[in-house]
């Protein structure tokens, strides 16, 4: 199954983006900052997306885990074989998933958060 990694399982990343992917048959590993939005998407390995319009719907997007952004060595396991990484993030969070990033990329040994 082809990969694709987000930075970020905010109102974006959970919605629009990762049903998109998730139709397409990817799995979806979310590197999130937030714990308790980590643990969900591992116990369930889905989330529903409610569309309200003239004729609402209920869109459910499956194949999905969750990282902890702070666990750097569980980050740099899944980054290295993905098939497309996206970096979705508010902008208070956005400085943090980049050092990340950075130190997936250039295998840094300093701890970064």
């Amino acid at each position: 199954m082809k990969k694709i990694v987000i930075f970020g399982a905010g109102n974006i990343g959970r919605s629009f983006i990762a049903q998109l992917f998730s139709k397409a048959g990817y799995e979806i590993v979310f590197i999130e900052i937030d714990s308790i939005t980590v643990e969900a998407l591992n116990s369930y390995g889905k989330f529903r997306i409610e569309v309200k319009d003239i004729h609402s719907e209920t869109i459910w997007v499956e194949n999905v885990r969750g990282v902890n952004a702070k666990d750097s060595e569980n980050v740099r396991r899944e980054v290295p074989l993905p098939t497309l990484l996206l970096l979705l993030s508010a902008q208070r969070q956005f400085r943090t998933f980049m050092k990340i990033l950075l130190w997936v990329f250039y295998r840094g040994e300093r701890k970064i958060l």
